[in-house]
């Protein structure tokens, strides 16, 4: 009996610790601990988020939908993100979680924080234009940029951890800065922030335990993003067309093939061969090289060095590599050469733009002169197969709109 008794007590003890998080809050964290996560939300329970969750309730910066329910799977909206951030702010800077009465719930949150961001020269006004109506979802980007201002306002600037220079689908300095602060490590192997897409609460509430406790942040290394390599399934040195005595490698045209190809998709509603794909953009580009030679243009040794550092740095960025930016920083340069040399010779007054519609009709006769050789690599290429690859990589959060 006595066993029996010690038995029953024992298990009641388990159920009652069983209902007790087992997620200590740090001492470490960048704001003390505001109240107790004594009473688990019962959705988040087992769940991925479920130490997040109470790490940003026990902060005083989220709260559940109701008492027995975070709601984690719902979307993030703009009234929430400013709420969050005004919050962090406050907290940060030594406030409490009061908040004067306002017309509606967001009000006095939304004039929080307007007289924080930017050292105060944000108006309530200017911060609904960008983060409102308050019940639609927000978008990522602007959570990242709301909670980087709320950071860089109360002088909180958190540490390197990781060594990310450029991301396939954005090179926005505040979302680079969260992935190397250990913040966010994006939605694929490549790093993909979509910053355009949804947040839920879930995601949210994992972004916001790592900015206040720093043992909740991630290291990790990223898979570079290679558009020859991942989408067209070629080495970049491989030479796919040549134009009369220029030739093209698939790091130099990757970009304006799978971007031509996506878009005649969308416009035609069929996957032409990649010849065709390839045919308009590489003599194109041709045209650009042979008008330049015909009327005595030609890029500096300074120029096309600060082309390539250029392509360097933007290396990776929607996976075109640094001899493609290179030449896309070329072609930028040579178009603008060819802009000066037309309005120098066709202009008739400083504000006459005619010579713009000559230079335009000069390229486009030139470009319709011109026959591009395929390589053997380049028609084996499927065009099906590319299109397939692009809509599956990061592409897909950069072109959402196309792959419908």
């Amino acid at each position: 009996m006595k066993k029996a008794r010690l038995t029953a007590l024992i298990l009641a003890l388990v159920l009652a610790m069983s209902t007790v998080s087992a997620f200590a809050y740090s001492s470490n964290a960048l704001l003390p601990r505001q109240k107790s996560y004594d009473k688990p939300f019962a959705d988040v329970k087992g769940t991925w988020c479920e130490s997040y969750v109470q790490t940003v309730y026990e902060a005083g910066l989220m709260q559940g939908k109701t008492a027995s329910s975070f709601d984690s799977r719902s979307q993030l909206t703009n009234g929430q993100i400013v709420v969050i951030c005004a919050r962090l702010h406050k907290l940060l800077s030594g406030g409490g979680d009061t908040w004067a009465a306002g017309e509606t719930w967001y009000a006095p949150y939304y004039d929080y924080f307007a007289s924080v961001t930017y050292g105060g020269y944000y108006t309530a006004a200017e911060l609904k234009s960008d983060l409102y109506p308050p019940e639609e979802p927000c978008p990522r980007y602007a959570f990242v940029w709301a909670l980087s201002e709320a950071l860089s306002s109360a002088d909180v600037t958190l540490p390197t951890l990781n060594q990310v220079s450029v991301l396939p689908d954005t090179i926005d300095p505040d979302i680079l800065s969260f992935y190397n602060a250990g913040i966010v490590n994006g939605k694929d192997k490549y790093g993909s922030f979509d910053e355009f897409g949804t947040l839920t609460r879930g995601e949210a509430a994992a972004m916001l335990a790592r900015i206040i406790d720093p043992a909740q942040r991630l290291t990790f290394t990223l898979t570079a993003f290679d558009l020859s390599r991942d989408v067209l399934g070629v080495k970049g040195d491989t030479v796919l067309a040549t134009v009369q005595d220029l030739s093209y490698t698939a790091d130099q045209i990757a970009y304006g093939l799978v971007n031509n190809l996506i878009v005649m998709k969308l416009s035609d509603g069929v996957l032409p061969p990649m010849s065709i794909v390839a045919g308009e953009y590489v003599c194109y580009e041709a045209s650009l090289t042979l008008l330049a030679r015909q009327k005595g243009i030609s890029l500096s040794t300074e120029e096309i060095n600060a082309a390539k550092e250029d392509g360097r740095l933007m290396a990776g960025y929607m996976g075109v590599s640094q001899a493609g930016w290179a030449q896309e920083n070329q072609d930028y340069l040579l178009l603008s050469a060819l802009s000066q040399y037309y309005y120098d010779h066709y202009a008739a007054s400083a504000d006459d733009i005619s010579y713009l519609d000559r230079l335009q009709a000069d390229l486009t006769a030139l470009e319709d002169s011109l026959t591009a050789q395929y390589t053997d690599a380049l028609k084996s290429l499927s065009a099906s197969a590319v299109y397939q690859r692009a809509a599956e990589s990061p592409l897909r959060y950069l072109y959402s709109y196309l792959f419908e």
